[in-house]
């Protein structure tokens, strides 16, 4: 299949080149941050962080930041490697206005922080100004960013918030612009894959257990607040409650005392697995709607030993002129005391 590559200035967004695809494979990875590599015919009019769009048949099938093109002696092709079109807002940013995620969702306050930090801010010659948000859901929730006095990497958050709160983001080229919507999945029906069908193949799975049982949240002036976990997955702060799960136990810091439960909450929410899926599918399965997968899709998978695992997918490798994707999931979210107790009885 002929797949075009639209080579775009940074800046500016104009067309710089476009030039034939000779071999690509794309690494949808927001978890390690995976690059693609693609191959093309000759060096492109283009630079270090200019935007690089593929596609296939008018559909856009990747869209990303390209590193300096390289090539080999003797080799007739130039190679480039490019990071998912996220990593425009890999930048460490000061937080302000946290009390959006509370009032009016997770994704006003992202949505906030791009069109303040990268897009309308006072400094107009580095503003990115071709891309347009548009906001599907609104989650409220009660936390603050963690932050190193009061700076963080953005990057890193809105990734975290997929992880933790199943808000995905997607893209679209058209028209010169940039459509990124912004979206809590969380509520979507999941889709089960089954493990077991033809359709999927070379399917890995590994896990290890990972609980924490208790936190405790400093706060200033050395106040402590101390959190346990129950085997019901419910919290409590009661250290003699029956039903205390067993694990490990993390000491955090809270600036702001009110946020010390929710804070305690969070790191409880991370307990999962260290889990592991991988498996390969046809992109033209008729069991699956394969090409609607995208980073943070909720997906119940049964596995081998006909378990149901509630999971996302955390990464998908797509090779050209291939009709196979690979695909990762991430940690599992629930249903981890289930597993403890299950291991117990056994």
């Amino acid at each position: 299949m002929d797949s075009i590559g639209y080579f775009l200035d940074k800046n500016t967004f104009e067309i710089k080149d476009v030039l034939q695809i000779k071999d690509y494979q794309i690494n949808l990875d927001e978890e390690t941050n995976a690059k693609t590599s693609i191959s093309i015919v000759r060096k492109p009019n283009a630079k270090d962080k200019d935007i690089v769009v593929i596609k296939e048949k008018e559909k856009t099938v990747f869209m990303g930041i390209i590193e300096a093109p390289t090539n080999e002696d003797g080799v007739s092709f130039y190679e480039i490697s490019a990071k998912y079109i996220t990593n425009l807002f890999d930048r460490k940013v000061i937080l302000k206005h946290n009390e959006i995620i509370k009032e009016q969702g997770i994704e006003d306050f992202i949505a906030y922080t791009i069109k303040k930090e990268f897009l309308e801010s006072d400094d107009v010659l580095l503003n990115i100004d071709y891309i347009d948000i548009e906001i599907l859901t609104h989650t409220p929730k009660n936390f603050s960013v963690s932050t190193e006095n009061g700076i963080y990497n953005f990057h890193t958050f809105i990734n975290n918030c997929t992880q933790n709160y199943s808000i995905v983001y997607d893209f679209s080229f058209n028209n010169g612009r940039v459509k990124m919507t912004i979206e809590n999945i969380e509520n979507k029906e999941e889709q089960l894959i089954d493990s077991n069908v033809s359709d999927i193949f070379n399917y890995v799975e590994t896990y290890k257990t990972n609980i924490v049982a208790k936190v405790t949240v400093l706060c200033p002036e050395n106040v402590e607040y101390e959190y346990f976990l129950l085997n019901d997955r419910s919290t409590t702060t009661d250290k003699n409650a029956e039903n205390r799960a067993v694990g490990d136990i993390e000491v955090i810091y809270e600036q702001e005392p009110e946020n010390a439960r929710q804070s305690a909450l969070n790191k409880f929410r991370s307990n999962s697995y260290s889990h592991l899926i991988q498996f390969d599918i046809n992109k033209n399965s008729n069991l699956y709607d394969v090409s609607s997968w995208k980073i943070g899709t909720l997906v119940k998978i049964k596995n081998k030993d006909k378990e149901i695992i509630d999971t996302y997918i955390s990464a998908i490798t797509i090779n050209k002129d291939s009709s196979i994707y690979t695909i990762k999931t991430g940690s599992i979210r629930i249903n981890f005391i289930d597993k403890l107790k299950q291991e117990k009885n056994n």
